[in-house]
């Protein structure tokens, strides 16, 4: 019974490392899921970039291009207070 008593007094000073190890487990997997900053962000084509890269691949016509490109254009809200196009 003695021995018993000096391990569990042994530990008895150890209790936080415990919390430090839970605490070091959450804060890796927070990092690792989130994006710190906005250094990774997901890409994601426009569909006047899928059109420009279709056409550049030659799946599809420049007639085609221009028309399917017209119908972007026309369906696109106002590109802010100057009202132009990128094109």
């Amino acid at each position: 019974m003695a021995l018993a008593a000096v391990q569990g007094m042994a530990w008895a000073g150890w209790w936080w490392l415990w919390w430090v190890v839970w605490v070091v487990i959450i804060i890796l997997a927070v990092a690792w899921w989130t994006p710190l900053g906005g250094r990774t962000r997901i890409y994601r084509e426009t569909p006047l970039e899928i059109l420009r890269r279709r056409l550049a691949n030659g799946e599809i016509t420049t007639q085609e291009y221009e028309e399917r490109r017209a119908l972007l254009l026309r369906d696109q809200p106002p590109a802010g207070p100057r009202g132009g196009q990128a094109a």
